[in-house]
């Protein structure tokens, strides 16, 4: 699941920041590559949690998670779109968006290489 979340972050944060400073044609073809890449996180996620949660609790870790992207999402639409009006364009949020979220996939990575040294 690792490198799994770590192929997809970089894969969304290149489609976020294509989304965000490429004309209209490679735009839509980032946001399809980003969109895909969250589809496939989260459905690989949704099947690990159904395994661990029984079925009277899955409801109530579905709207955690709902919540907890509300609450995320309450300081991020904002903060990108004053971003994107101090540079003059939209695409710039989305491209500091698409940066940050490749940097997860990158620590990820980075990550599990330390890990991986450090047992040897």
């Amino acid at each position: 699941p690792h490198m799994l979340y770590a192929i997809c972050s970089l894969l969304v944060g290149a489609g976020t920041i294509t989304a965000g400073a490429a004309p209209i044609l490679p735009a839509v073809l980032g946001a399809m590559i980003a969109a895909a890449s969250i589809e496939v996180w989260m459905l690989h996620l949704q099947k690990y949690l159904n395994g661990l949660f029984p079925s009277d609790r899955r409801a109530t870790l579905v709207s955690v998670n709902m919540m907890a992207y509300s609450l995320l999402m309450i300081f991020a639409s904002p903060l990108i779109g004053w971003f994107g009006d101090i540079r003059g364009t939209a695409g710039a949020g989305l491209c500091v968006l698409g940066a940050a979220i490749a940097i997860t996939g990158v620590a990820m990575i980075l990550s599990k290489h330390t890990k991986h040294k450090i047992s040897k």
